[in-house]
């Protein structure tokens, strides 16, 4: 399993950018362009939500400072993987510091990049090299990963969350590019024709043309969400 994360990347954006990887998923996939983040539309209690699969009256994050909150009392999903099958290679990739620091996992190897300093397209080369088995730090075969990108949301609230603004677009791009070389390095594995890989994307909030994307409106609240491959339904 594959599951990827792009902060800030709002449904409409998405389906106008240039990003034929994440509109290729959407096509060998089940799509839902609209989908509902939680009603605070900021990333700690989303991504905690995402996380740990249950909302914040339950998980306590009200903020991006995460405390208080009972993340402790409601493992993560990688928690549950891992109780099930604990051969099972589970990794989770980090580009925000706060969800690293403050979001407790259970999976066996947990990397962070900080997005500040070129973060998702070092997260982006971790992952590659742990699909393929040429990492020299993380070496074992992974059966689940999670990768968090934060650009997009950058440039959001730089330039705006809009399919309007071309700097957004562009991040959505890039990304996508990012994307396509993990998909790539996993098309490339010895036994991939025996592999059945699923992919989930979604993301934590939407926003709006003024860079903002607190508040609850529908387009902070609005996000796509993407379950893709060979065992997905094809709607």
């Amino acid at each position: 399993v594959l599951i990827i994360c792009i902060d800030g990347m709002r449904a409409d954006a998405m389906e106008a950018a240039t990003a034929p990887q994440l509109h290729q998923l959407v096509t060998d996939g089940t799509y839902d362009s609209n989908a509902q983040c939680q009603d605070l539309t900021f990333s700690g209690p989303n991504w905690s939500s995402i996380l740990h699969g249950v909302h914040r009256d339950k998980h306590g994050v009200t903020s991006n400072g995460y405390l208080p909150n009972n993340l402790a009392n409601w493992p993560d999903f990688f928690t549950y993987l891992e109780r099930n099958n604990a051969a099972w290679n589970t990794y989770r990739i980090l580009t925000w510091d706060a969800a690293h620091n403050n979001q407790p996992s259970g999976s066996d190897f947990k990397i962070y990049r900080d997005y500040s300093s070129n973060g998702d397209e070092l997260a982006t080369q971790d992952l590659e090299k742990i699909i393929r088995g040429t990492h020299q730090t993380y070496q074992a075969d992974p059966d689940v990963v999670f990768i968090f990108y934060s650009d997009v949301d950058v440039a959001g609230h730089q330039y705006g969350f809009h399919p309007s603004v071309p700097q957004y677009l562009a991040e959505i791009s890039d990304t996508d590019q990012k994307i396509g070389r993990v998909l790539n390095a996993i098309k490339g594995r010895p036994n991939y024709a025996n592999e059945n890989w699923l992919t989930i994307v979604t993301t934590d909030h939407g926003g709006s043309i003024d860079g903002s994307h607190h508040g609850n409106t529908p387009e902070k609240r609005r996000i796509p969400f993407i379950v893709s491959g060979q065992s997905a339904s094809h709607t």
